[in-house]
């Protein structure tokens, strides 16, 4: 189906390198992010300045428990008469036991934030909001909460490939804040075609609240899904729509009524434009996620912009904010109204491409 070649972009295919290959796919180098435990000395931090690790502290508080203990039982007889203390021995075991749980569960949390989930979203998220000037102080809050919750569903619901928070944060994120670069969206309307886990529609209703977002896919769990992050993120002005792109670009409903469409896919851009200019009315603009090789691929679709009432305007490239990654996002503007027998059948789009 047409949304399902779109959606493959969504779900992050695998890692390649800057300048190679469709856009979304690159993996950025690893980073080193500044330690959250601040300071130049003191009880938190070793002699050189720099901070001591968890384990060091929590050795050290055990040491601390073992010797107010050993005090304890040493001057339990001299305080009660010569009177021998039970259960010596195993009061020994308390210290090690709660500092090794403590030390596990410290590991397993920075693990588990590592390995994906909510943990490490926050700082990147903010900077994805950061990235961009004008923004409210709540948008960094709102990327960081929407990347927590689709690296937390993504465990059980296959919505994306990427699942390293900072990847999240800069291949999802950033990458879908720098189509701000390139139009003014403010109080204006958008329709995502093939949303997937909701990028670039999603990300954009974030970063330009007064935006109108139109969520499109043909999978109903992702849109349900989709509902349940703009409720739990307050976000008003966001509608999900379940049809395939095809056929809901041929209803009165959606047809020539938004000022952007966009789309963050693989598929080729005659069948893109197809799919996605019918929804685009006369004036808007039809901004298309690629990677920074398409230039063959923007000629060889000129004649089936024109022939859908749309014409080239602008090729915007950028390079994702720590990353090695450059994308282009190809900015179709919508001239003509696009002819009623268009967008065709999926199938006879495959076959026949314009």
């Amino acid at each position: 189906m047409a949304d399902e070649i779109i959606q493959q972009e969504h779900s992050g295919a695998p890692a390649q390198t800057q300048q190679s290959g469709p856009r979304g796919e690159g993996r950025d180098s690893q980073m080193n992010e500044p330690s959250p435990e601040g300071g130049s000395g003191g009880c938190g931090a070793c002699p050189d300045g720099t901070p001591a690790s968890f384990e060091k502290r929590a050795a050290a508080w055990m040491g601390v428990v073992y010797m107010l203990m050993l005090l304890f039982i040493l001057n339990f007889t001299l305080f009660t008469g010569g009177r021998q203390l039970p259960g010596t021995f195993p009061l020994f075991l308390v210290p090690v036991s709660v500092a090794l749980a403590v030390v596990v569960i410290h590991r397993m949390r920075n693990k588990t934030a590592a390995g994906g989930t909510a943990g490490g979203v926050t700082v990147l998220a903010a900077c994805a909001a950061g990235a961009v000037i004008g923004l409210s102080l709540g948008v960094p809050a709102l990327l960081a909460r929407y990347g927590e919750m689709l690296l937390e569903k993504n465990q059980v619901m296959n919505l994306t490939a990427i699942t390293q928070p900072r990847d999240v944060a800069t291949l999802h994120m950033l990458d879908c804040a720098a189509l701000l670069g390139c139009a003014d969206f403010a109080g204006k309307t958008l329709i995502d075609v093939g949303t997937g886990a909701g990028f670039p529609g999603m990300a954009l209703k974030i970063l330009v609240p007064s935006l109108g977002v139109t969520l499109l896919d043909s999978l109903a769990k992702r849109l349900d899904w989709l509902d349940g992050v703009g409720a739990g993120l307050g976000l008003e002005g966001l509608e999900t729509v379940h049809q395939r792109a095809e056929e809901a670009g041929r209803g009165p409903a959606l047809r020539e009524r938004f000022d952007f469409a966009a789309a963050r896919a693989v598929a080729d851009l005659r069948l893109l434009c197809e799919l996605c200019l019918p929804f685009v009315k006369v004036g808007g603009r039809f901004l298309a996620m690629k990677g920074p090789d398409c230039g063959g691929e923007i000629d060889a679709a000129l004649p089936a912009i024109r022939l859908l009432g749309g014409e080239v305007a602008a090729r915007f490239d950028y390079s994702v904010p720590h990353t090695q990654v450059t994308h282009r996002v190809v900015v179709v503007e919508k001239a003509a109204p696009t002819p009623e027998n268009y967008p065709r059948r999926w199938a006879k789009m495959q076959k026949a491409p314009l």
